[in-house]
């Protein structure tokens, strides 16, 4: 029953430990737009099809967090910028960067929900799940 308003603002950087380019989001309610928020990163793979997840964290006070941001980011950022969205995976020969991990409350609560939703399907072989 409640109505949030967000915004966001992102930049593309290079960003050595991902070890490429990376889209760096940082989301707030409106007027806060100067602090920080709800951390969303994506790594833009090689393939030039695919953008990963490499961080998807509410901010230290947990003010974002069970507000749907994470959903309705990887959908909104798939339409942006037309491509597919896929996990961090837990494979370790699939991993991209050091300290690679897809959460199980990432698992569960946005990744699971896509796709009982058919808006993401799973790749059983390299451990992670992509938008449809």
């Amino acid at each position: 029953g409640y109505e949030y308003k967000f915004t966001y603002s992102f930049y593309i950087d290079y960003m050595l430990h991902y070890d490429g380019e990376t889209i760096i989001f940082n989301i707030t309610t409106l007027g806060n737009e100067d602090k920080r928020g709800f951390s969303f990163k994506l790594k833009v793979m090689e393939n030039g099809i695919d953008l990963k997840v490499v961080d998807m964290y509410s901010d230290l006070e947990k003010k974002y967090l069970g507000k749907g941001i994470s959903i309705a980011m990887i959908l909104h950022v798939k339409s942006i910028f037309n491509k597919r969205i896929i996990s961090s995976t837990n494979i370790q020969t699939y991993k991209c960067h050091i300290g690679e991990s897809n959460s199980q409350d990432a698992i569960d609560k946005v990744w699971e929900r896509m796709r009982k939703n058919e808006d993401a399907g799973y790749n059983e072989i390299e451990g992670y799940y992509y938008t449809k």
